[in-house]
């Protein structure tokens, strides 16, 4: 609720503990008057307060142009926003760490107490490799110097300031099916989560009626390390047994007997394209329904 968020922002800033009926939090004009007190603790000139805002969509485009000349905000030019979320809160450190790391104009903007955006102007156009190498770096030096275990996700970059709002909503999305589906992974790309990202739009009863209907009677739960494993390594293969037992230093014949355990247990043969299709789809959304 934006109300809470907001009353936990006033509480932060002021030292002070404020509390509303639920009948207020929930009132339109109490979240428009509480960002205004907000804003008046703050100050008229917090940057910081108005990309908080602009990247929560919260903002009109009058807003959004004004912010961007009072601040001195260039419209068009290339960014990637990367939205960096703490297992515990982040503290002075974890600011220094990242700030160690900025490359001229970049921005920190602080969420909440476990969520920091950083959003990196770049001179050139980045590949997806260049972008998940930053990711990896920034990931890598919170976690070396400031003792902090963080995911991180992003977008691919954009050209046009107000598209920052749009890199945030998908890096929030990344994030939460990162958490959902990936949850072994630091790192989370928008766009490298095709699948997980169709699945996650279909509602829990259709989730639910899939798997009943190809899975009645089994619990993915139950699956133990190594089944995980050689299921994850065969998809990451295409389906080729060669390659999946040369990289699980397994002999053919042990990777085929474990493939017939889990038709015996399932009913679906992962050698067969059909059934892998259905095991895969299912494995998403028996995480999903979880």
């Amino acid at each position: 609720m934006e109300a809470l968020e907001l009353l936990e922002k006033l509480n932060r800033e002021t030292g002070l503990s404020f509390s509303l009926s639920k009948e207020e939090l929930e009132n339109p004009n109490i979240t428009s008057k509480l960002k205004h007190v907000l804003s008046s603790v703050r100050g008229n000139n917090d940057r910081d307060f108005f990309f908080q805002q602009f990247l929560l969509g919260q903002l009109t485009s009058e807003e959004i142009s004004a912010g961007r000349l009072k601040f001195h905000i260039e419209k068009s030019v290339n960014r990637v926003l990367f939205l960096i979320a703490f297992k515990s809160p982040f503290d002075e450190m974890s600011l220094s760490v990242l700030s160690s790391l900025e490359t001229g104009n970049d921005l920190l903007v602080e969420m909440d107490q476990h969520h920091i955006v950083l959003i990196r102007q770049c001179r050139g156009v980045l590949s997806e490799e260049e972008l998940y190498k930053t990711a990896a770096s920034i990931v890598d030096a919170l976690s070396t110097e400031a003792m902090q275990a963080v995911r991180i996700s992003y977008d691919r970059m954009v050209s046009e300031f107000e598209q920052l709002v749009s890199a945030y909503k998908h890096a929030e999305v990344a994030l939460h099916l990162g958490v959902t589906f990936k949850n072994g992974k630091q790192i989370h790309s928008y766009h490298d989560l095709g699948l997980e990202k169709l699945l996650y739009r279909i509602s829990m009863e259709d989730a639910k009626e899939y798997l009943e209907e190809n899975l009645p009677a089994f619990d993915f739960s139950t699956l133990d390390n190594e089944m995980r494993s050689t299921i994850k390594v065969l998809f990451n293969n295409q389906l080729n047994i060669a390659e999946t037992a040369k990289e699980l230093f397994i002999h053919r014949n042990t990777l085929i007997y474990r493939l017939d355990k889990f038709q015996k247990m399932t009913g679906l043969d992962l050698r067969s394209f059909d059934d892998a299709i259905i095991c895969k789809v299912a494995m998403i959304l028996a995480e999903y329904t979880k």
